[in-house]
This record gives structure tokens, C-alpha cells and sequence, in this order.
């Protein structure tokens, strides 16, 4: 359908929606004439811009956004009593005029815009069913016009209720589960996963949640209301089956195509997992098991009672989560025996003791989150003949002389592993050997270091949410980076090409001796949180200056420095977050603890330096 036609049928909707609005206030605020005048301008903006609008490159890509908001103000007006009927009408004609004024004008450098206005978080749609009758031929366009494998990543979604907020992580990791997106050329399935992701958002179908405040990038969304709408029905045309499970709040979408005939299972609100929650003849064809944790807010802790249907073997299983559900000490064999697994996310079972030992069965792994699972003291040797593990986290360096007990020199031989945390407690045996076997790890970007944490510390329990969940007693993590174990090596050298550093509870006053700008010549972000450090060493400046750019600085009581000096030693540092660092009080900050520096082209004549503070 052409531009035009697309804009005439979504167009004419919210025009008619306006009327009503329009209707509705100006006969019960009769005398006020600036309303009045507000819903006229509107009315005209948008009846006589219908041209211009059809010309903008981007419309298709951004018309649901725009659109969205305008008939979300709209809803607020005839629904809401306490509505603030000005501010939902400057709303409006400020996304209005951005729409118009983006094609109309030329975009001088460093011309301030105004920002388009969002949806707020938590916010639901209150579209009537009149409205969205009108409004869904329109988004079924929508759908159509974008390519198969986006409307299959795209379907996905209609599981989820609609006011989720979702985890980028987890759209992505459904995606490669379901087989949706697969590696291409030099980019993983998950660098693909997330180019998608960034395109939903792009498009206006997903609306950023929560954006990381360090690097901007989109963290958590949410559905366009109107698009979740109409997802559910056009993804059971497309084969999508949705259906309850026995009332346990568990939904199962089974997935049937030319080839494709997997299914997918979403614990949506299930607290106590019993083992009748899931019948053993909805596992058989499931590639995407999501039972435990998943939600950004309002999330509650997952207790099992019983999990037999983990004891069904399930063939075609890629990815499963047991995210933060207490009471599994162990996996069951037929987990440990699955060959198709890629994704196993195990997060915060805070009862796990030990992993399967025939771990070496998980030839397709490329994902292993393991991290927060206190009781874990060690890792099976299998895990070193993984080679498809790309990320890696919680990886427990053992203070046994345990020859079934994988070493950090055992997971050398992972070529293709880019992403590792690793967890370095009290006593950890670590020898030369281990010491250097990361050092050769070309594709590793991402280092994650913990050191051990005292957990005699006393601390507010709640005893009653203890008794319920009977989770064993860990400090949050504002704790874990407050108190450190003094006792617990540091020689474990990074590769070169490392471009991600994060160091957690570090014990000592000094950086460790690797820690020097040639050493770590890629590096771009240096993240370290909470422990002793007080001064990060750059040798008089013998070392060089480092490259990096992101710093970001927690819970360091003892840490110590002046911001000429800071620069002096990151020189190219473009952000910079500072969080209960008690001696560093002169810091030009945001009220988030940020510093970023701003991007702006010098004039001829002008030599004052670049760096502002961006409030």
C-alpha cells in the first residue's frame, strides 16, 4: 500500500478520536477559549500536513511512535478525570510539530530539538474499542510491510502480557532459542539478535523502559500498545498457538510453519512451582523453556516444591531459564544429557550445588550463566570441551586440589568465548599456569573479576521472607562490594584485546602490576566496584595514558584522586560515574553521578577546550 493510503487510514482515526476529545472538553469547559484554540490548531496541523507527511523517508518507521503518542494523549483526556487537559494538549502539538518541522527545515549544527514525548513507564493503554477497531488496519499494514524473519521475531511478544517490560537480553536469547536469528558471517547470533532488537525500537514498535545512562543503549521496552493488540491475532493466523496451562498462570506458544514446529513455555506469574504446574506432553516439542524469573518489575522470588517435568527428556530444548528459583540443589540428568542446549540460565538459584557432570554433552552451548549461585564451589572439568561457549558467567575458581574440578587453564582451548566472569574466593588455588591462560584469549572483549566476599558480615534479614523462600543468607550487592576478603590472588592476566574490564571487591590499595595502559592498549571500559583499591597506578607515566572511555567508579571508600589528575591518567575518558566514593567530593556531577563530556566542534579562533559539563 503506498505512503499515502497508510497515512489516510491511520490519519483519519485519530482525527475522528480528536473530535470526540475535542467534543467532549469544549462543552464541559465551555469558557475556555486557549483550549478551544489548542484543539483547533491541532485539527488544522494535522488535516493540512497530510503532503508533507507522506514525503518523510522515515515514516513508515516511526509513524506507529509518533502516532502512538498523540492517540495515547488523546486517551488521557477521555478517560482520565484528573488528566491535565493543557499539558496533554502541548504534548500533542509538540510531537506534532517535531513530525512536521523534521522535513520542513534545514537542521542547523547544534540546533536544540525538541524531544518527542514518550509513553510514560507503567503506563497502559486505554485505546476503547472503537478506536482500535479503526486503528488496526492500519498496524496490520505495519506487520506486513516488515521482512519474515522480523514478524517471526516480532510474534514472540504476543506471550508476554501488555504491560510487560522486557529485558533486551531476553528478547534476544528467545530469538536464538526459537531459532529465529542464527550468526551471520563475523557476528554472532546474539550480535544479530540485538541489531534486530535496536531495529523493533527504531521503528517505534518497541518503546524504551530503561536506557543505560553510561552508554545509551536501550536496556528494557515495552510493546506499543496497539501493536501488542493486534500481534495476538495476527500471530495465530501465522501459526502462533497460544493457550493456557491448567491455570497456572504458564502460557505455551507453539510455533508451526513450513519447517519450523517448535513451541516455547513463559511462566508468567507462577510464585511455587509444584509438579503438576507443567503436563509432560506440553515439553515435548519446546525449544524455549522460560521458568523462572524474567520480570524487570513487580518480580518475586520462584520457589519449587517439585520439578518433574525437568526429569522429561526434551529433545529440541535450546534455551532454558531457572532464573532466581530457590530449592534446586542439582540439575536433573536429563538437562545434563541435552545436545541441543545453547542458552542455560541457572542465575540466583540460590540452592545449586553442583552442574551436571556430564557437562561435555552440552556441545551447542554457547551461553552458561551461573553467577549468584552461592553454594557453587566448582565447576566440572567437562566444561574446557564446550567450544561453541561464547559467554561464560560465574565461573568459580576452586580451592581444591580436585582433579574433576575445571581449572582456569582448562577453559584456555575456548576459542570462541568473548564474554567471562570469574568468581575468585577465599583460598582459590591459582598457579602460574592459570595465572596466563587468558592471556592468549583473542576474542575475549568482556572480563568480569570477583574476589571473595565475607558473608559474616551482619545485616538486616527479613526473617520472614527467609523462612518463605528458604534462600540461603547473601548480602545484596551494594554489600558483597563493601566487604572483601583481603585474602585472595590477583594475578590473573587479561588479554590484550580486552575492551571490557570490570573489577569487583578488589583487595589490594594498589592496582595489580598488569593493570597498565600498554598491557591493556584496546581497552575502552573500566568498571570497578567497591574493595581497597585507593590509587590506579600509571608509573610516572612511563606506561602511556589509557584509551579508556567509559570509567565508572562504586563503592570505593579508600579510592582517592583529583579530577586534573583523573584526566591526566584517562585522558579520553568521554563518561565518567561516581557512586559512594567517599574522598572524591569535587567532581562536576549530574544528580545520577555522571560526567560525560561533550562533543562539540571547536570554532576557528576558538582554543578552549571541549569538555563540558552536561547536566
Amino acid at each position: 500500500m503506498a505512503k499515502a493510503g497508510i497515512i489516510e487510514e491511520f490519519v483519519t482515526p485519530v482525527i475522528k478520536h480528536l473530535e470526540r476529545a475535542e467534543k467532549q472538553i469544549v462543552n464541559l469547559k465551555s469558557g475556555d477559549d486557549k483550549i478551544k484554540k489548542k484543539f483547533e490548531e491541532i485539527n488544522k496541523m494535522i488535516k493540512d500536513k497530510k503532503t508533507i507527511l507522506t514525503k518523510r523517508k522515515e515514516w513508515e518507521g516511526n509513524i506507529i511512535e509518533k502516532f502512538g503518542v498523540v492517540e495515547q494523549h488523546i486517551d488521557n483526556i477521555l478517560e482520565d478525570k484528573e488528566c491535565n487537559i493543557n499539558g496533554a494538549l502541548e504534548h500533542i502539538l509538540t510531537a506534532l510539530k517535531e513530525m512536521v518541522e523534521k522535513e520542513t527545515t534545514t537542521e542547523e549544527p547544534g540546533e536544540d530539538k525538541a524531544q518527542i514525548p514518550k509513553y510514560e513507564r507503567g503506563e497502559s493503554s486505554k485505546t476503547s474499542a472503537t478506536e482500535l477497531e479503526d486503528s488496526m488496519p492500519f498496524v496490520a499494514k505495519i506487520i506486513e510491510t516488515l521482512d519474515p524473519q522480523f514478524k517471526n521475531c516480532l510474534y514472540c511478544l504476543s506471550m508476554f502480557p501488555e504491560k510487560s517490560v522486557i529485558k533486551r537480553r531476553l528478547l534476544v536469547y528467545w530469538w536464538i532459542g526459537l531459532e529465529l536469528v542464527r550468526a551471520e558471517w563475523n557476528n554472532t547470533a546474539e550480535q544479530v539478535g540485538g541489531r534486530f532488537f535496536n531495529d523493533l525500537v527504531d521503528k517505534g514498535i518497541l518503546i524504551p523502559h530503561k536506557t543505560r545512562e553510561h552508554n545509551k543503549v536501550v536496556d528494557q521496552c515495552k510493546v506499543q500498545p496497539i501493536i501488542h493488540k493486534k500481534l495476538i491475532s495476527s500471530a495465530r493466523r501465522k501459526g502462533f498457538i497460544l493457550e493456557e496451562i491448567n491455570d497456572n498462570f504458564l502460557k505455551v506458544c507453539t510455533i508451526r510453519g513450513n519447517e519450523l514446529d517448535v513451541g516455547a513455555i513463559l511462566n508468567v506469574n507462577q510464585m511455587y512451582l509444584k509438579s503438576d504446574v507443567i503436563r509432560k506432553s506440553d515439553i515435548k516439542n519446546m525449544a524455549v523453556m522460560q521458568v523462572g524469573q524474567w520480570k524487570c518489575v513487580d518480580c518475586h522470588h520462584i520457589e519449587a516444591d517439585k520439578t518433574d517435568f525437568l526429569n522429561e527428556p526434551v529433545p529440541n530444548l535450546k534455551y532454558l531459564s531457572l532464573q532466581n528459583i530457590s530449592r534446586i540443589p542439582e540439575l536433573p540428568e536429563p538437562i545434563g544429557n541435552s545436545t541441543s542446549l545453547m542458552i542455560l540460565d541457572v542465575r540466583a538459584c540460590h540452592n545449586l550445588e553442583k552442574l551436571p557432570p556430564k557437562i561435555k554433552s552440552w556441545k551447542n552451548l554457547t551461553h552458561l550463566d551461573v553467577s549468584m549461585c552461592y553454594l557453587l564451589d566448582h565447576i566440572p572439568k567437562g566444561i574446557g570441551s564446550l567450544r561453541n561457549l561464547e559467554v561464560f558467567k560465574g565461573f568459580v575458581i576452586g580451592s581444591s586440589g580436585n582433579k574433576k574440578w575445571c581449572r582456569l587453564s582448562d577453559i584456555s582451548g575456548l576459542s570462541k568465548l568473548r564474554k567471562l566472569s570469574i568468581n575468585i574466593g577465599r583460598g582459590s588455588n591459582v598457579d602460574d599456569e592459570d595465572s596466563s591462560s587468558l592471556k592468549h584469549q583473542r576474542n575475549l572483549k568482556s572480563l568480569t573479576m570477583t574476589w571473595g566476599l565475607d558473608l559474616e558480615e551482619n545485616k538486616p534479614v527479613d526473617q520472614e521472607q527467609e523462612s518463605k523462600t528458604m534462600v540461603p543468607e547473601n548480602p545484596p550487592l551494594e554489600q558483597q562490594e563493601k566487604t572483601p576478603i583481603i585474602i585472595a590472588p590477583v594475578n590473573i592476566f587479561p588479554p590484550e584485546n580486552l575492551e571490557k574490564l570490570d573489577l569487583i571487591c578488589f583487595p589490594n590499595a594498589e592496582s595489580p602490576q598488569w593493570m597498565t595502559p600498554t598491557g591493556l592498549n584496546k581497552l575502552k571500559r573500566l568498571y570497578i566496584r567497591g574493595g581497597n583499591l585507593a590509587i590506579v597506578s600509571n608509573n610516572n607515566n612511563l606506561q602511556g595514558a589509557w584509551k579508556v572511555e567509559i570509567l565508572r567508579l562504586r563503592f570505593l571508600k579508600n579510592f582517592k584522586i583529583g579530577w586534573n589528575d583523573l584526566h591526566g591518567i584517562f585522558p579520553e575518558v568521554e563518561c565518567i560515574e561516581l557512586l559512594e566514593c567517599d574522598k572524591i567530593t569535587d567532581f562536576p556531577l549530574t544528580d545520577q553521578g555522571f560526567w560525560f563530556k561533550a562533543k562539540q566542534e571547536a570554532s576557528p579562533g576558538n582554543n578552549s577546550a571541549d569538555e563540558t559539563f552536561i547536566q
